[in-house]
């Protein structure tokens, strides 16, 4: 005799209606196994939320919004690449710029008017940005914030956060 849980499922076959039974019940049992997990597949919640970004405080109505999302205190350093990267064309007053599909958890932003369009923060030669620059919970500091002080907290939900440039020269 078998000794396993389904002894129907696994046991020896002596004849060929008993056969034909645990045939019919092993594919019944397999059948819903499969939708059982299935039906788990699709109730699961998404965890990939998106993080809207509103820019506020765009002189001109040239160059180029850029920003870039960090997702741990390293990239915040420079030391790893960046989450993400986006732009956006500038207008006079406000631009917004969603990061879609992000999983749950910390991120600072850091955006810059790019007027001139050369990709780079323009900076003057004491190390002052020479363009507008804004960075997520707009800490009010005269050094480049840490990832402690200008991360969001990402979770299930989708995020809208706020940055006001600073305009310095």
């Amino acid at each position: 005799m078998c000794n396993t849980p389904f002894p129907v499922l696994f046991s020896r076959v002596h004849s060929s209606t008993y056969s034909k039974l645990s045939l019919r019940r092993a594919r019944r049992f397999t059948a819903v196994a499969i939708g059982i997990a299935c039906v788990g597949a699709i109730c699961t919640p998404a965890t990939a939320t998106d993080l809207t970004v509103k820019v506020e405080g765009i002189r001109e109505a040239r160059g180029t919004i850029r920003l870039e999302l960090d997702g741990s205190a390293a990239a915040w350093d420079n030391k790893e690449k960046p989450t993400a990267l986006g732009s956006t064309p500038a207008v006079i007053g406000a631009v917004t710029y969603t990061f879609k599909g992000l999983p749950p958890g910390r991120y600072a932003v850091g955006v810059y008017h790019d007027a001139n369009d050369n990709g780079e923060l323009d900076m003057n030669l004491v190390g002052i940005p020479k363009e507008d620059f804004g960075i997520s919970n707009d800490p009010n500091l005269m050094r480049k914030p840490t990832f402690e002080e200008s991360h969001v907290d990402v979770g299930d939900a989708d995020r809208h956060i706020t940055i006001h440039l600073k305009h310095l020269i």
